[in-house]
């Protein structure tokens, strides 16, 4: 069996562009994640955030904050 029937058996591209388009892939998945991680960012953030759930001056508050925005 040639190496190209392999190939197409097991979904692997021959075509001059196969690097592209798994480059492309990698993208739009690497987008989606992230869209997908700032959404459950602001999910969270609105909790602590929504008055009741936290006190203004609880210090888990405030690091849970500073964490959300990139704080160490």
């Amino acid at each position: 069996m040639s190496q190209d029937l392999v190939r197409a058996r097991r979904g692997v591209s021959n075509g001059p562009d196969t690097h592209a388009e798994q480059a492309d892939r990698t993208i739009v998945k690497l987008v989606r994640e992230n869209d997908e991680l700032r959404a459950a960012i602001a999910r969270t953030r609105a909790y602590v955030d929504h008055p009741g759930n936290w006190s203004a001056l609880d210090p888990r508050r405030t690091t849970i904050l500073g964490l959300l925005d990139g704080g160490h």
